[in-house]
């Protein structure tokens, strides 16, 4: 039960952290520039993956 406990507590103060120290404005920034980079990263791959199985 000790074990349960402190891992529990150490998610929560991970959390606590990560929100303490993220740039929340930033992030809501930066994510839209990241996801469409990822949607375009996954469109070439897609091709590329097309590609190969054309040969």
């Amino acid at each position: 039960m000790i074990i349960l406990t402190s891992l529990k507590q150490s998610k929560e103060s991970i959390k606590d952290k990560f929100t303490k120290h993220i740039d929340i404005q930033g992030w809501k920034t930066y994510w839209p520039q990241i996801e469409a980079g990822n949607q375009e990263f996954e469109t070439l791959q897609a091709n590329i993956v097309q590609l190969y199985r054309d040969f």
